[in-house]
């Protein structure tokens, strides 16, 4: 079980950081010796910043949908409300 997750581990680590499968080992090994999985600070600012963008584009147009959603019922139901009233 341990040799399929490091395989798995290194073959989501070697595109995420884009590294040879080598360096993407290397990598992994430096992050268990440590017990931490963090990119290290020169990597970091090279995937970091894009790793970003794309995880706040793939957040943020679910929860503004769902929130949308959330606000538009009570709102519709408000406008009605309030045109019987008139």
């Amino acid at each position: 079980m341990y040799d399929r997750a490091r395989v798995n581990l290194i073959s989501e680590i070697q595109p995420a950081l884009r590294v040879t499968t080598e360096e993407a080992e290397i990598y992994l090994d430096k992050a268990l010796e440590k017990g931490v999985l963090k990119p290290a600070k020169t990597v970091a600012k090279t995937v970091a910043k894009p790793v970003a963008k794309v995880a706040a584009k793939k957040i943020a147009k679910p929860v503004a949908k769902a929130a949308a959603k959330k606000v538009a019922k009570p709102a519709a139901k408000v406008a009605k409300a309030v045109a019987k009233k008139k």
